[in-house]
């Protein structure tokens, strides 16, 4: 699970600290009840305002993000990687990240090669062809061809790649 580093901004544009790390799961009330916590501690009287000065294992979604979207987040971080949602961010409402990942996530692969002779092999593609014919399908060529627009990927950390359906 993330953490957020929460500040108080009163507190903090005083110089007073203040600041707490607090884990953000995929319940929008418990993560404000830690909010509340570190705006209670907070050595300026009757702080309200705060802001997100760093984050740990959690995507970026900059000094003032929306505790929803922080839970969203935090649930599609449940079933899918880091740098999928990460991904997923760019293109999509952080509210519906895990409905775009659910619909668009290809998996983690070697290569792009690999995404497409898994891809194949699944949809039965060559299923019929004769085995003479199939070891001179190009599958890098066809790889290349499908990530130039159906398919988007990014670097796994791994090596790898994360595959995404771009329909």
């Amino acid at each position: 699970m993330g953490a957020i580093y929460v500040v108080p901004l009163k507190a903090y544009n005083a110089g007073k600290g203040g600041g707490k790390w607090v884990e953000v799961d995929d319940d929008p009330d418990s993560i404000w009840d830690e909010i509340k916590k570190v705006l209670k501690k907070s050595p300026v009287k009757r702080e309200e305002e705060w802001a997100v000065h760093d984050y740990e294992d959690f995507p970026n979604m900059g000094e003032y993000p929306d505790v929803e979207d922080m839970a969203s987040v935090a649930e599609a971080l449940d079933d899918f990687p880091a740098a999928a949602v990460a991904h997923a961010l760019d293109y999509e409402d952080a509210s519906w990240v895990k409905e775009y990942l659910e619909e668009h996530f290809a998996g983690q692969w070697s290569d792009k090669e690999d995404w497409a002779y898994n891809w194949l092999e699944d949809q039965g593609v060559l299923r019929d062809a004769p085995d003479e014919l199939k070891r001179y399908f190009d599958y890098a060529s066809y790889a290349r061809d499908m990530f130039m627009s159906d398919m988007t990927s990014v670097p796994d950390g791994e090596g790898g790649i994360f595959a995404f359906y771009n329909y």
